[in-house]
């Protein structure tokens, strides 16, 4: 018995999920003229035309950081590349941990399944839900319901799609010390963690 040790759980692998259900509104938003609104049912289901009205500033503000726990972003995604975070602390590409954060390279995120590196994404899963929060009201593709916000990077979950409890605890406090202000974490199984 260790008296560091308060509790031991198993390390539950968790998968990345979609929203299965939803509630149909209204489609009268308009945003900045975009041609591709039609095209983008989210922004018009689940209550969000409802709380625009509530916004001060329509998509967001890029002073708020969003933590996307998931399998990564595309950092270079043209509907994204502008909204991503950056940890100012780190030199990107010379293999130092130069914040000593623990983390090597971590300059657009975090790949906590690597230990090193930013949190680009390998499966598409973690872009999707990035390009829901903050996708750029470009014009060209998808437009993010906080479209001006910042995307903070972490991958957590291998390309597989799978999470291990232990990489979600570190992600979420990864997110807290850089200054996160949302964590979005799209996932769930059937696991409990005490």
């Amino acid at each position: 018995e260790l008296k560091e040790v308060i509790l031991a759980e198993y390390d539950y692998k968790i998968k990345t999920t979609a929203l299965d259900e939803y509630k149909e509104l209204d489609s009268a938003l308009c945003l900045d003229g975009n041609k591709k609104l039609k095209d983008q049912w989210y922004l018009n289901h689940c209550g969000i035309p409802d709380s625009f009205k509530y916004i001060k500033n329509l998509g967001g503000s890029s002073s708020v950081v969003v933590a996307v726990i998931d399998t990564g972003v595309d950092i270079d995604h043209e509907d994204l590349s502008h909204n991503i975070w950056k940890n100012t602390k780190e030199i990107p590409d010379n293999g130092i941990d130069d914040d000593r954060n623990g983390y090597v390279d971590d300059y657009y995120g975090v790949n906590l399944v690597s230990g090193r590196g930013n949190g680009d994404d390998d499966n598409g899963h973690g872009t999707h839900v990035a390009g829901i929060i903050a996708a750029q009201n470009n014009h060209i593709g998808t437009i993010g319901i906080a479209y001006k916000t910042t995307i903070m990077p972490i991958k957590a979950a291998a390309a597989s799609g799978y999470f291990l409890q232990s990489d979600i605890a570190k992600a979420v406090r990864y997110a807290y010390e850089n200054g996160a202000e949302v964590i979005n974490m799209s996932f769930g199984g059937s696991a409990c963690s005490i």
